[in-house]
């Protein structure tokens, strides 16, 4: 049977929507990143500088 009464939405239940944005809040409140080489962070760093400085610098 049908029921034409309130729907669950009505009485205070949250939606799939709703539910999968607070899951993808917590997830991304507890995101811990993997720990990186120090070494491999100096080179990453030392490359981005010099990229950097080897490009003129625009606005877009």
């Amino acid at each position: 049977m049908i029921s034409r009464g309130r729907t669950r939405a009505e009485e205070g239940s949250i939606d799939a929507a709703t539910r999968a944005n607070t899951r993808w809040e917590e997830t991304l409140a507890s995101y811990e990143a993997p720990p990186l080489d120090v070494a491999k962070d100096g080179e990453l760093k030392d490359f981005m500088g010099r990229k950097k400085a080897s490009m003129e610098d625009t606005w877009y």
